[in-house]
């Protein structure tokens, strides 16, 4: 574009002007220069906008009416990328939601000839068009196209999508192209495994998951937390199904980026998806072996812990441990150990202690300042103990003859009633956490533990106070400024009424908004922080009442009856008419809502969103139509 030559511009607005219609972005631009992305935006929309009448104006009529892709245009004009994102950028009106197919032009004399030879031969040669899209023949190109129509949103079955593609091909009339159609179902499904936006879920998958599959763009997710995390070994060596990892800590808030649903979405993700991952191995989804995980040595010693075990009590404890489904467990895992079988269960038999190893455990079990003591516990201090003897050697039948046995990670004593004796105990201390002596991860991890300890965060008499924390709300009583379990859960509601409909909360954003409670002075009384206030807040999930999501580790919280997550969060700051550049988002979660979290994050967030993500300006827009709005204002 000779225009940009001209003496009245300096050298860094032809430079600057140079680079953008050549497609770099706003951020690459000032880099050359020195400048903001704000004012190198500032300088290409006043200049685009004083631009007088050039040749590539010719184009303006099938540009805003036909409203043709970048690829489209290029071809059918010959004319460089400038072009293309100059009539863009000037163009004289919002983009339509619905708009003339690029085929209709060739009827159009206001379109030049040789555009419209273009677009002759584009259409009879390897392109078809529908809905404003331009799809190459191929088998890939026609399945990412109907997957990305159709499954975007929703999983649909292979069946039925067999049947959209061959519907396809003959709305097109593609049919003859002996290269398009599949001989069969079987082959289609085989076939899927090219594609590199369908995410394919296998026949084996539980429920409606089952032979399923849905539109998943790699392109616009960062797969480096999750590659790093497996990477840094804190799995351990296991084999395990994918279902594992959906709650293993630090994995949750990732697979939420990533946009993964599912143990079967997240092993097909980890196997196509990612490299770099170190000594990993695949299975028959959705198992996965990290390390030197060995699934019989698994088994037993599970076997050996638990022994005399059902198969239904072993299947159990396998899939909390493991993630593998209880059915599967007992169909196919348990074949190989039918030797331990003995009326009706597994048992384990040893050649038992010696003397001394026999009167170590005895010991330890009944100075066990409790009437249960960690299986993982007393192995370490066996094995501390005896360097050269198994820890295999304890197990239920083993310890039987000293009064105890096996239950969910732990030795209980004989005659006890669980869940009673961890009544308790939770109602026995003031402050606890998972490090504390005589809890631990087996503890927290007893089923039964955990519903005493939920019934009474519940009724508000323990609060988390940080991450596997507790205090006693009686603890409260005590200070300067007592409180009780009635003011905390009066914060609660009073929090719950105040906060608008449909709207985010954080903690730091209540603050800000103007609520206020008599419990705040907790934060300088007891030194406490906005993770024990929001853990107030989560009992307002109970019923539903209240949802909840995170963004940055940050839990966020919204009054509404439907579903809610962090690309609604986003949509809801972000309104119709809004917009924001990444970095001003980030600085406004952090400001408003005490949110940290990288502006990565933030743009996979905000692609799985309603929002319209300009990657050229880096900038989150609240539609499509108000992109189109504000570029008119700026350049006008």
């Amino acid at each position: 574009m000779d225009w940009i030559e001209q003496p009245t511009f300096d050298e860094n607005t032809r430079l600057v002007l140079r680079m953008f219609l050549s497609g770099q972005t706003l951020e690459a631009c000032g880099q050359r220069v020195g400048l903001t992305k704000e004012r190198v935006r500032q300088i290409v929309l006043k200049k685009l906008g004083e631009m007088p009448f050039v040749s590539e104006n010719r184009y303006r009529h099938f540009f805003e009416t036909y409203e043709p892709s970048k690829e489209v245009f290029l071809s059918v004009t010959g004319e460089p990328v400038a072009a293309y994102l100059y009539l863009r950028a000037t163009r004289n009106h919002v983009a339509k939601d619905t708009h003339p197919t690029i085929s209709s032009a060739l009827n159009d004399e206001q379109v030049p000839q040789h555009v419209r030879d273009g677009i002759r031969r584009l259409l009879d040669k390897d392109y078809v068009y529908e809905d404003g899209y331009r799809i190459h023949i191929d088998r890939v190109s026609i399945i990412n196209y109907i997957a990305m129509r159709h499954a975007s949103a929703r999983l649909i079955k292979i069946k039925r999508f067999y049947d959209l593609y061959n519907g396809f091909l003959a709305d097109h009339n593609l049919t003859r192209i002996k290269s398009l159609p599949f001989n069969t179902a079987h082959n289609f499904e085989a076939y899927l495994d090219r594609c590199e936006m369908i995410l394919r879920l296998p026949h084996a998958a539980e429920g409606r998951y089952g032979g399923s599959i849905r539109y998943y763009d790699p392109s616009a997710m960062d797969f480096e937390p999750l590659v790093s995390l497996i990477r840094s070994g804190v799995l351990g060596d296991v084999e395990c199904s994918a279902a594992m990892l959906l709650d293993y800590d630090g994995f949750p808030k990732i697979l939420e980026d990533l946009d993964i649903h599912n143990e079967y979405e997240l092993h097909y993700v980890l196997s196509r998806y990612c490299t770099g991952l170190g000594d990993v191995s695949f299975g028959r989804s959705p198992i996965i072996t990290f390390g030197a995980g060995n699934r019989n040595e698994q088994i037993l010693d599970l076997i050996k812990e638990l022994s005399p075990v059902t198969a239904g009590d072993l299947a159990s404890e396998y899939s909390k441990r493991y993630g593998v489904d209880n059915l599967t467990f007992v169909g196919s895992y348990l074949n190989d150990f039918k030797i331990y079988l003995r009326n009706g269960k597994y048992v384990y038999n040893t050649q038992g202690f010696n003397d001394e190893q026999a009167a170590f455990i005895k010991g330890q079990l009944e100075s066990s300042p409790r009437d249960y003591l960690s299986i993982s516990l007393l192995k370490a201090r066996f094995k501390d103990r005896f360097p050269d003897a198994s820890s295999s050697l304890i197990n239920g039948e083993s310890v039987a003859p000293f009064g105890f046995h096996p239950s969910a990670g732990l030795l209980i004593r004989n005659g006890i009633d669980e869940r009673s004796m961890f009544a308790q105990l939770l109602d026995s201390v003031k402050r606890f956490s998972i490090n504390d002596d005589g809890f631990g991860k087996a503890v927290f991890d007893n089923p039964l533990f955990t519903a005493e300890l939920a019934i009474r965060v519940r009724a508000f008499k323990l609060v988390e106070f940080e991450k596997d924390g507790y205090l006693a709300s009686s603890i409260l009583s005590e200070l300067g400024s007592p409180f009780n379990e009635s003011d905390l859960r009066d914060y609660l509601e009073s929090a719950m009424a105040f906060m608008a409909p449909n709207r985010p909360y954080t903690v730091k954003s209540l603050g800000r908004s103007g609520f206020s409670h008599r419990i705040d002075e907790l934060r300088d009384e007891a030194g406490l922080d906005d993770f024990f206030f929001a853990s107030l807040l989560r009992n307002g999930t109970v019923g539903g009442r209240l949802k909840v999501t995170s963004i940055g580790n940050t839990p966020v919280f919204c009054k509404t009856f439907y579903s809610y997550s962090s690309p609604i969060m986003l949509e809801q700051i972000i309104d119709e008419d809004g917009a924001l550049e990444i970095d001003e988002l980030a600085d406004l979660l952090e400001d408003e809502y005490g949110i940290h979290e990288n502006t990565s994050n933030l743009r996979s967030i905000a692609k799985r969103s309603d929002l319209y993500f300009n990657e050229i300006l880096d900038m989150v827009f609240g539609s499509e139509e108000t992109y189109r709005r504000k570029a008119q204002e700026w350049i006008s």
